[in-house]
């Protein structure tokens, strides 16, 4: 299976336990978790864990989990190994924020290192519950335009570029490498659900790409979800559906509408 290289920017607000990480990926090296920082606890804020079922304090949950991240990059363990030690390691998180940063990772390494789905859901799921999002890899034209034919005669993006969609209860973040929210002329692509019109697939040669729309902007945001496959395009329409809009369910038109 195809390696890749992710390593994704959060900002976490909560107790102060993260700051700014870089974002960046690359083909054909292995996925990356988030690196955390050392935790820097207020004056008097408990280390304790307030979960009882959780044996470690945030400190040393912060600790494991770069041992696990050290591990895996430096030494370049296996996909599956990564994952059983952040299944794991999850169950001890003493708060949501430690929480949802290895619901994050581990919904990446579901969908971009194990083509899993459902496990992907599942993860992502977890993250935004926590009050946190999910993080996509997504690939784009700058100018938000369609995939093109090429004169080699190959598709792609004219002016491609990386970068994740984060996806939060009622809200919608396209961002580049370095976690900055992307423009759409010259407005910030940060959306709410009720800004969102339309979301559908659309096939161009055996890519699948997402076309979103809006009621206040003509022009609409393409892109294409990892690897570009049905199931991730579909995972993504899905969330931002029952997340973002606040539909029930993602078995809507949209998901059913497909453009050629």
């Amino acid at each position: 299976m195809k390696r890749q290289l992710i390593s994704l920017t959060i900002i976490l607000p909560l107790l102060s336990l993260f700051s700014s990480l870089e974002v960046y990926a690359q083909g054909g090296k292995p996925i990356l978790a988030p690196e955390p920082t050392a935790p820097k606890l207020r004056p008097g804020a408990r280390t304790a864990s307030k979960n009882k079922s959780a044996s470690l304090t945030t400190v040393d949950y912060i600790n494991r989990y770069r041992l696990v991240y050290d591990d895996y990059r430096y030494t370049r363990i296996s996909v599956e190994e990564t994952v059983s030690k952040l299944e794991a390691l999850v169950k001890l998180a003493p708060d949501e924020s430690t929480r949802s940063i290895t619901n994050q990772f581990l919904g990446l390494l579901y969908l971009h290192g194990r083509s899993d789905p459902v496990k992907a859901e599942a993860a992502m799921e977890q993250a935004i519950k926590d009050k946190s999002s999910a993080i996509i890899e997504i690939s784009f034209d700058s100018k938000w335009r369609k995939m093109a034919k090429s004169r080699s005669g190959s598709y792609g993006f004219e002016d491609n570029s990386l970068g994740w969609i984060k996806i939060e209860s009622g809200k919608l973040t396209f961002t580049d490498r370095t976690n900055k929210p992307l423009m759409n002329d010259k407005i910030e692509a940060i959306l709410t659900g009720q800004q969102i019109k339309d979301l559908s697939k659309t096939v161009v040669a055996t890519f699948t790409l997402i076309e979103l729309t809006t009621y206040n902007k003509s022009k609409p945001y393409i892109f294409a979800a990892g690897d570009m496959k049905p199931v991730e395009a579909d995972l993504v329409i899905k969330l931002i559906q029952k997340h973002v809009m606040g539909k029930a369910t993602a078995q809507g038109k949209a998901t059913a509408q497909v453009r050629r």
